[in-house]
């Protein structure tokens, strides 16, 4: 995901732009048009980016991968 963010503009610019939209759906199918991880559990919108929910079999716990839109100035 990092890389596709680092690398893809357009998909960066969908990305943010749905976030700031708070397009919750858009910015799901984004993700996991990128990530095929089977503990994929969730896509969230947070203040200002996403979170990616992992739960992993045999923990009773949801790890939260979070992305942060940073602003350049």
């Amino acid at each position: 995901m990092y890389r596709t963010i680092r690398d893809n503009r357009p998909f960066a610019s969908a990305l943010a732009a749905a976030i700031r939209r708070g397009n919750r759906s858009f910015v799901e199918r984004l993700v996991r048009s990128r990530v095929h991880s089977r503990h994929l559990h969730s896509v969230t919108l947070i203040e200002s980016g996403f979170a990616m929910g992992f739960r992993v079999p045999g923990v009773k716990f949801t790890y939260y991968n979070e992305f942060f839109r940073g602003y350049a100035g």
